[in-house]
């Protein structure tokens, strides 16, 4: 039932042409990484240039989700353990980069760094560190981008008074976005 066959029938409103600037990687993993950034970000709120977007880590989807919130005008965060990966994610537009080897209590800077304030939007791919932000308060949006939150499981989220409850995006694609623009996985 999948597309990896040597041929296949589809509508062709349902296709599209791969501009010859991508190769047939690239646009393979853009429609996963940059498709599911694009989801975390906007499906269920409207993006606001006064937003800062909280990014973990730079592989495909954290690159895709800073490209596009600056892209919509937010402000973009962004944690990694890689000095050399904080610099590229800079050179792409993040506004402020955390390493969070040199500063475990990573939310704590980002505050320090931020006037006293979390971020407003966490693109959550790494796992339930997002969840456990949101729910101390640090985020009024948890877009979750890299695994699949049941909607039953979203509705149990409780966070202490007087933070308000955190809304939920969530989907499941990932996959590594291979452009120009990417940050490599190795160094």
């Amino acid at each position: 039932d999948g597309v990896a066959r040597t041929h296949a029938v589809f509508p062709a409103d349902s296709l599209v042409i791969n501009p010859d600037s991508l190769g047939d990687l690239d646009a393979a993993t853009l429609a996963c990484a940059g498709l599911t950034a694009w989801n975390a970000l906007f499906r269920d709120r409207e993006l606001k240039s006064s937003d800062l977007v909280l990014v973990q880590g730079t592989g495909g989807v954290a690159i895709a989700a800073l490209q596009w919130a600056k892209a919509a005008g937010a402000r973009v965060a962004v944690t990694s353990s890689s000095d050399a990966k904080l610099a590229r994610a800079k050179a792409l537009g993040a506004d402020l980069q955390i390493n969070y080897r040199t500063h475990p209590d990573w939310p704590a800077q980002l505050r320090a760094i931020n006037g006293g304030k979390g971020a407003d939007v966490i693109v959550e791919n790494v796992g339930q560190s997002g969840m456990a932000m949101a729910a101390s308060g640090m985020a009024m949006t948890l877009a979750m981008a890299a695994f699949s939150l049941a909607r039953s499981s979203a509705s149990s989220l409780r966070t202490p008074a007087p933070t308000p409850r955190p809304r939920i995006a969530g989907s499941s694609a990932t996959a590594p976005f291979r452009s120009q623009q990417a940050i490599p996985t190795s160094e």
